[in-house]
């Protein structure tokens, strides 16, 4: 398995927890009294050995090794950065960092803290028998490193001139170290004679360091202001949305596992604090359909956002404005004369241009200008058709706003919004009365109604309809602020027949019918996953909880 390396493993523990995954005991019971301050990120686990040991045995792992999902990852320009990195630390340290190396430094507790994202400088710390200990070949080779001492504790280490890399280890008791720096290595050594002005005792740290959160089995916490200057985490960080992140100083992130869902909570505290809105989503706890297999609902909706949000996911424009279309089109002074494969085209017109970009916003940008919106909700999921085939998605947008809206107003924008998708100048678009709602004549499936102070949008007829007969209320805290459920047991069957149609003549690892459905059938043990967000006005909280199927 030489893809499962040492600082691969380590990069994609880091990559999970700043999703989401992390957390353990108090600083006095944890190893971040003994790692040196100014570290990016802190990572410790309960009992990496355990862990480790569950996920090789797993058939979890046996399925996405043999999925097209893992052949996509293998060829990530990442995996091949870190590839190249633990080749030259396997020559460093003089032995292989293969995932027996990674093994059989796996102890109890353990802990990573992160320093240097580029050139890879941490600090492991991990509880490890002696017994085991000597068993390791990482240990064994020690008789070929340099012997030097730090605070009169001996350690190891050993330099590769050519890639500038280091290997440092030393033993304390119980514990095992390994360090990529020499420095953090003397410094940590310092710190288990001295533990003062450690990481646990910087004000980061402590601020976002849960006690309370003893029993997790897997815990982050990350300096933020410092961790978006890093050139590599805005590079490799997958959601691209640094610009978000800045206004938050430091986070912490924690996972706890039972039999029935894993629960993980999230924290991010801002930089300074926010006067926050009152939560408003109960009024909107009774459009929400029993049976959806996606529902987000969330307070204070930006207007930019709506605005995409209904080309998107109601008409399924391109998110640009409208060109007007006021001229014929013009001929070329270049005409291909066309082929024999091509014998439906008439080759003796000019081809038409593409004048119009898409869906407008403006209209929508226009209309949340004079109508403030409060609270949203979105809808959908997969329908399968009534021949058994073809499988589509629906999907609704309901906006709570603070006053009463005209219907007038709301059927007039949406169809000025849409003339660059559907039609030119309103031909062959007008709404008619259907009973509670209105529809829009024609092929294209366009249903909305206003009620009160709710405008309801939709592309499927039975989805509104659903949502105007709901009489049940869909239990939402109030004090939650964002509401988020995707229902992946009820989803995957319809799902996976939704990505073969996508890829009409499947291909060996095909990002629809193969990739992103073979990642769906490795998760399938997931029935569910439900987010709960609380904006207060110094911290973001969040409970991520993930359903196990039953």
């Amino acid at each position: 398995m030489n893809r499962k390396k040492l600082f691969a493993i380590t990069l994609a523990l880091t990559a999970a927890v700043l999703i989401g995954f992390s957390q353990l005991a108090p600083p006095s019971a944890t190893h971040a009294g003994k790692m040196p301050p100014g570290a990016l990120l802190y990572l410790e686990a309960a009992n990496f050995a355990g862990l480790l040991s569950e996920w090789a045995g797993s058939t979890a792992k046996s399925e996405w090794q043999n999925s097209a999902n893992y052949e996509a990852f293998l060829r990530t320009g990442l995996l091949g950065r870190l590839d190249g990195a633990s080749a030259e630390f396997t020559k460093a340290s003089g032995v292989a960092h293969d995932w027996n190396f990674i093994s059989s430094i796996a102890g109890g507790q353990s802990a990573m803290a992160i320093y240097d994202i580029g050139n890879l400088k941490f600090v492991y710390i991990t509880r490890l028998s002696a017994a085991k200990l000597a068993q390791t070949k990482i240990w064994q080779a020690r008789t070929g490193y340099a012997t030097r001492s730090a605070s009169g504790k001996n350690y190891f280490i050993k330099n590769d001139t050519l890639s500038h890399r280091t290997a440092c280890m030393a033993n304390d008791g119980d514990l095992l170290i390994l360090t990529t720096d020499e420095s953090l290595m003397a410094a940590t050594l310092s710190l288990l004679s001295a533990p003062a002005g450690s990481l646990a005792s910087q004000p980061w740290f402590n601020s976002v360091w849960n006690p309370a959160e003893a029993n997790s089995d897997l815990r982050m916490v990350y300096n933020m202001n410092e961790l978006v200057k890093t050139p590599h985490f805005r590079s490799y960080w997958i959601q691209h949305n640094v610009s978000q992140l800045k206004p938050f100083s430091a986070g912490s992130s924690s996972l706890v596992r039972q039999a029935a869902a894993w629960t993980e909570s999230r924290v991010m505290l801002r930089s300074e604090p926010e006067t926050i809105a009152p939560a408003s989503l109960n009024s909107l706890s009774n459009a929400i359909p029993q049976n959806a297999g996606f529902i987000k609902v969330w307070s204070t909706p930006q207007p930019d956002y709506l605005a995409t949000l209904i080309g998107h996911r109601i008409l399924g424009g391109r998110q640009q404005a409208a060109i007007p279309y006021n001229s014929a089109p013009s001929e070329t002074s270049v005409q291909e004369s066309g082929d024999s494969g091509d014998l439906e085209a008439r080759i003796d017109d000019a081809p038409l241009k593409e004048t119009s970009s898409g869906f407008n916003r403006d209209p929508w940008l226009r209309f949340f200008t004079m109508n403030i919106p409060k609270a949203a909700l979105t809808v959908g999921g997969t329908r399968p058709g009534p021949d058994g085939v073809f499988t589509s998605t629906e999907a609704a947008v309901v906006i709570e706003f603070n006053a009463p809206i005209s219907t007038d107003d709301w059927s007039a924008t949406m169809l000025d919004s849409m003339e660059g998708v559907h039609s030119v100048s309103r031909l062959g678009l007008k709404w008619l009365q259907r009973p509670g709602y209105k529809a829009l004549n024609g092929l294209l499936p366009l249903h909305g109604t206003a009620v009160g102070n709710r405008l309801i949008l939709s592309n499927s007829e039975s989805l509104i309809t659903e949502i105007l007969s709901t009489n049940t209320t869909f239990p939402l805290d109030p004090t939650t602020t964002y509401f988020a459920q995707f229902r992946h047991g009820k989803e995957r069957p319809a799902f996976d027949q939704l990505m073969k149609m996508i890829d009409v003549t499947p291909s060996p690892g095909a990002l629809f019918s193969e990739n992103l459905t073979s990642l769906s059938n490795v998760l399938r043990r997931f029935d569910s996953a439900t987010v709960v967000r609380r904006d207060l006005a110094d911290r973001i909280q969040e409970t991520v909880t993930y359903r196990i199927a039953p």
